[in-house]
């Protein structure tokens, strides 16, 4: 069903291009939500670039408030009844508190923001006690540091939004070294989470 609707709102979430195997995104969501989907109230993405993926939440979560988060004040115009724009920087903390403030309980939050990996891991930081079922980050291929070779600010859509004395600069052992030691708390039974659920490009924390 959701790949269905992700082709019907031409997100990136349904491409070929974010597949593995024949899986696109969708198909690996659609196994872990769609015997929750109706009991979800809350759900976060961000990153809003089109209005794709935000579209499609709210169609397979129908009883949801759906929330994007985006530096571009212009994702504001997809908002709706059940979908609500906040506009700010993932790298701020002061917003990122207010998020964590406001918003409140979230079932499922999907990181498919600005794929920095300090971004990722201090987002994380303040946001992951609010969530209750799925904390998603998204496009791991980004973390690499061959994405250091070119210019990010002008090539990736909307960074050149971030502040400008941030390097934008990714250091694969920066996200490696975050997981390692999600996994040792897991491991230890110091942690909220059951699991974490690796697949391409995707990494997923779960309380079951």
């Amino acid at each position: 069903m959701l790949q269905a609707l992700g082709k019907k709102y031409n997100t990136d979430k349904s491409h070929p291009s974010h597949s593995f195997q024949g899986k696109t995104y969708c198909d690996t969501y659609d196994r872990y939500f769609r015997d929750i989907r109706h009991e979800v109230k809350c759900v976060v993405e961000i990153g809003v670039l089109g209005g794709s993926s935000i579209k499609m939440w709210e169609e397979y979560f129908p009883n949801a408030v759906i929330y994007g988060i985006d530096i571009d004040d212009r994702a504001k115009v997809y908002e709706s009844e059940r979908i609500k724009i906040i506009i700010g920087d993932q790298n701020d903390a002061d917003f990122l508190l207010k998020i964590k403030n406001e918003i409140g309980n979230i079932d499922i939050l999907i990181d498919d923001g600005s794929h920095i990996n300090r971004h990722i891991i201090h987002t994380y930081s303040v946001l992951k006690d609010n969530v209750k079922k799925f904390y998603i980050v998204e496009d791991l291929a980004c973390s690499y540091e061959s994405n250091n070779l070119h210019d990010i600010r002008k090539l990736w859509q909307g960074q050149d939004l971030n502040d400008e004395n941030d390097d934008l600069k990714n250091y694969r052992h920066e996200i490696v070294d975050w997981f390692t030691k999600e996994i040792e708390l897991i491991d230890g039974k110091d942690t909220k989470w059951n699991a974490i659920h690796f697949h391409n490009w995707i990494m997923m924390f779960e309380k079951l």
